[in-house]
């Protein structure tokens, strides 16, 4: 189910008078309601997706902030808001949570500003979605500083939540499942050893991504497979599947895609488990040199 056009896309635009946010929002619980229908697997077993969960919501649009935050509490969140990046920042110091949803342009502090405060005290934790409807930021850029998603708006509500259940998956228990994905694009290539592929900056790993340098005929969140082999030390194989989130030249002229990794075989699964363990990254996805 995509948010409504008209007045909705206005409020997440900030075009939307403060006396039409009560029905507004009624109309979008209602169409929620009604795009889950009894279809849907929760639904069906009595499951809450977000059962025990703690959800930060920072968005200075009221009617958006709380039709997010009613929706994931319906689905068992504990949900906080904030209008701006030091309110979320003050709930973040006695109310520690397992994921926020921010977004970028924001009266009194902006997502940008959340965003480096929590990667500076916690490379990975919590999960941040970006959720914008202006050009404040790349894609890359949001990415590169640490943002593990960023969704457009307008937006689909059912994009969001599935965004926020994957990121409550455990980095662990995420990459061990295919998705399911019929590509047949198939990304190939070969370095001397992991480390030497990272010195020529041909090959850059963040914490849920890559960037692997060169001129790829894909489209952006174009799914694909990927096979980088290293062969002379370990780990020798970087293999699995992905989604291309950005590519194209970047301000630095090199030419490559960035990469989200959804799923690594169970040959590499364990060794990049083990070695984001051992790192300070704060880029989910990398960018080329800079």
């Amino acid at each position: 189910m995509s948010i409504p056009n008209g007045a909705l896309k206005g409020a997440l635009r900030g075009k939307v008078c403060n006396n039409t946010l009560k029905s507004l929002k009624k109309s979008i619980k209602f169409s929620i309601s009604c795009s889950l229908g009894s279809g849907s697997v929760f639904e069906r077993f009595g499951m809450k997706r977000f059962a025990e969960k703690r959800i930060l919501i920072a968005d200075d649009e009221t009617v958006v902030r709380e039709a997010l935050a009613e929706e994931l509490a319906d689905e068992g969140a504990t949900t906080f808001q904030a209008a701006n990046a030091f309110e979320a920042l003050s709930i973040l110091k006695v109310n520690p949570v397992d994921l926020v949803i921010s977004d970028i342009r924001m009266q009194g502090g902006d997502g940008i500003t959340l965003l480096e405060k929590i990667r500076k005290t916690d490379a990975f934790h919590p999960p941040l979605i970006f959720m914008t409807g202006f050009t404040d930021l790349t894609v890359q850029e949001a990415y590169r500083k640490g943002a593990e998603a960023v969704v457009t708006k307008p937006f689909s509500l059912e994009v969001i939540k599935n965004r926020v259940l994957h990121f409550l998956i455990p980095q662990k228990d995420r990459y061990g499942k295919k998705c399911g994905h019929n590509s047949l694009f198939q990304v190939q290539q070969s370095f001397l050893s992991f480390q030497d592929a990272l010195k020529q900056k041909k090959l850059r790993l963040g914490r849920g991504g890559f960037f692997l340098e060169g001129n790829y005929s894909l489209q952006v969140n174009e799914t694909l497979q990927f096979k980088i082999s290293f062969t002379l030390e370990k780990p020798a194989l970087l293999e699995g599947e992905g989604i291309v989130r950005w590519a194209g030249a970047l301000k630095d002229d090199s030419v490559g895609i960035g990469i989200e990794i959804t799923y690594l075989s169970d040959q590499c699964r364990g060794s990049f488990i083990q070695y984001w363990a051992n790192i300070k990254e704060k880029d989910y996805i990398p960018m080329g040199i800079y």
